[in-house]
């Protein structure tokens, strides 16, 4: 009987199926042919036959070893992501990387395998079930590609050990471990919030400051990329804050009396500038507009309802934007009193200490040009001579190799208080 060679909906599909059920039984076909040799084989002795618990126990291992490598992969990723990407702003870039990756090996698998997958469907199954199947047969071809499945799994492991590192569980699990330490020595610890355990050190930094400041610096949360972000001083910063260079260089003098004289005469030639504080004055006379004052007005309401770091960078930026146009001795100080908090926030989450250090000397530089302005009363310059001295002091608690990192800052901090004893 010949063939029809009339055509109709879906001639092309069934000639396509009935030869790939011809390839399929010439398949079958060699695969008996095969299993016959293999078991005459096995009858003769000339291969040994494994039995099903020494397949079971090979199949054990290979999943051991596959489970141990992928979980090595995330170690090490999530290490890497808290450690280094994270800080440096390089994470985001290797997550969009992976995914792509990771789609560009399927959609590669998916056209490679298309004319498999094309008639795969039966005609009785339902949508779901002919994507599941089309979505097994994709995977079972992936799997015979080991080189691929392998990228494939790596990709995976990066792909969770980077949502690990951007959850921050390895250095919460770092400062947990030197909590633990602390305790068996029969230090005091403290929980400053619930997002670290601060050493004793940090603690006795932190038992110094005004306590309403402190606990207002608890309830402000920091997100994983504020925790580790890392910043530090310009050489210009550097130079000015720890008085190496300069009319004010303390650095080749020995005797604290040399200092305290330096660091005198710093204070009174700051003093004597005697800015004057342009923000007050009247708009006609370039004070600060209506619109201005306005917005230093809401930023005082906003810190005091703050509630994350982010917020109060937003506020200080508010506030140095004023007073690079309009100074004033009042905006310097609550500048200084900004940062100091973006220090006091980092230190009781367990941020980057070299940030904390760019904070505390940011907060130093802006007290320097409080000293400026004209009007600032005794008390007032005694107070703030204080909380330099006890910055510095801050600095040295928290930072463990400061006599080669801050080698002055000693110096300074015996100085100022001896300058804040004048008034």
């Amino acid at each position: 009987m010949k063939d029809d060679k009339r055509s109709y909906p879906g001639q092309n599909r069934e000639r396509m199926f009935a030869a790939r059920e011809k390839k399929k039984g010439k398949r079958n076909n060699l695969k008996l042919i095969w299993d016959a040799s293999r078991e005459n084989q096995i009858q003769n002795d000339k291969i040994k036959k494994i039995g099903k618990k020494s397949r079971k126990s090979k199949k054990k291992s290979k999943i051991l070893g596959i489970g141990i490598a992928f979980f090595f992969v995330v170690g090490v990723s999530a290490a890497l992501f808290e450690l280094y990407l994270i800080p440096n702003g390089l994470h985001n870039t290797v997550l969009i990387g992976n995914i792509l990756y990771e789609l560009l090996i399927f959609i590669v698998n998916l056209f490679s395998n298309w004319d498999e997958l094309k008639y795969l469907r039966k005609y009785d199954e339902s949508w779901i079930e002919g994507m599941a199947n089309a979505l097994k047969q994709s995977w079972d071809v992936l799997r015979r590609i080991s080189l691929i499945h392998l990228f494939l799994l790596i990709g995976v492991g990066v792909f969770i050990g980077g949502v690990i590192g951007k959850m921050k569980l390895i250095n919460n699990g770092e400062r947990a471990y030197r909590a633990v330490v602390y305790v068996l020595k029969n230090e005091n610890v403290e929980v400053l919030s619930d997002s670290g355990i601060q050493s004793p050190e940090m603690k006795n930094v932190l038992s110094r400051k005004d306590a309403e400041m402190v606990e207002k610096a608890k309830k402000i949360s920091v997100s994983g990329d504020g925790q580790n972000r890392k910043m530090n001083l310009s050489q210009e910063d550097y130079d000015n804050v720890y008085f190496v260079r300069g009319a004010y260089d303390i650095s080749e003098l020995e005797s604290q009396d040399e200092i305290n004289k330096v660091i005198n005469r710093f204070v009174s030639d700051q003093k004597d500038k005697e800015k004057e504080n342009v923000f007050d004055k009247s708009d006609e006379e370039g004070g600060a507009p209506t619109e201005v004052q306005k917005v230093i007005a809401d930023a005082s309401k906003r810190e005091n309802e703050a509630k994350s770091f982010e917020e109060i960078e937003d506020i200080l930026g508010d506030r140095e934007d004023a007073y690079l146009k309009y100074p004033k001795a009042t905006l310097a100080k609550l500048i200084s009193n900004g940062y100091e908090m973006m220090a006091l926030v980092l230190m009781i989450h367990g941020g980057n200490v070299e940030s904390i250090n760019y904070y505390y000397g940011q907060s130093i530089l802006k007290d320097f040009e409080y000293l400026e302005y004209g009007g600032i009363s005794d008390a007032n310059t005694k107070k703030r001579l204080m909380k330099i001295s006890q910055k510095y002091e801050d600095m040295r608690v928290i930072n463990s190799d400061w006599e080669t990192k801050f080698p002055t800052v000693m110096d300074l901090r015996d100085a100022f208080q001896e300058a804040a004893d004048q008034y």
